[in-house]
């Protein structure tokens, strides 16, 4: 594991995962809330952690708090990445990729706040992506909910087959989620 500095040599490659808030423990009131929340997001951890394994070799992984300098879940190895806080400027601006592939905790919440982050710095909107089946929903929030946060160039799904796909264009239309993403 490393901390971004501005010195750091950074070897270009052309898309960055960023995995969001895979904290170590939660706040005691989401615990007492949804006693749960626990242990679902460390074997969602566990998930992640196979993926982004496989993904790491074409890609450069940042691991983003929004609570700087609280432990990131031991399910999820960071050894070979680097670690951004969102509160410091200078390890927070990301150098550029052609795409930046958010995932992680939670979908709607700080997921999001990290992609109008990334748009703050001058991100091209259409290379912010949300990597929905890499994403956790937090427990008291709804599918719609989430999916209002979406955009639907900005949506994709992860395989290991075939990699990054736009959900968008995976879906028939007149399909539920696809009616989500329709122009008004």
């Amino acid at each position: 594991m490393r901390l971004m500095r501005e010195s750091v040599d950074l070897k270009m490659t052309i898309d960055c995962l960023i995995v969001v808030d895979a904290f170590d423990s939660w706040p005691e009131e989401d615990l007492k809330k949804y006693p749960f929340l626990d242990k679902e997001t460390k074997l969602f951890g566990q998930y992640l952690n196979h993926t982004i394994n496989l993904i790491r070799p074409n890609c450069r992984i940042f691991h983003a708090r929004t609570i700087p300098d609280r432990p990131l879940m031991k399910e999820i190895d960071t050894s070979q990445d680097t670690i951004i806080d969102e509160d410091r400027p200078s390890l927070s601006v990301l150098p550029n990729f052609d795409n930046y592939y958010i995932c992680g905790y939670h979908l709607s919440r700080c997921i999001q706040h990290k992609a109008d982050n990334l748009f703050k710095q001058g991100k091209p909107f259409e290379s912010v992506r949300t990597v929905l089946n890499m994403s956790m929903m937090f427990p008291g929030d709804t599918l719609t909910q989430c999916l209002r946060h979406l955009k639907a160039e900005n949506t994709y799904m992860y395989n290991h087959g075939v990699g990054f796909q736009k959900l968008y264009d995976s879906l028939s239309p007149g399909n539920i989620i696809h009616s989500f993403f329709e122009p008004n």
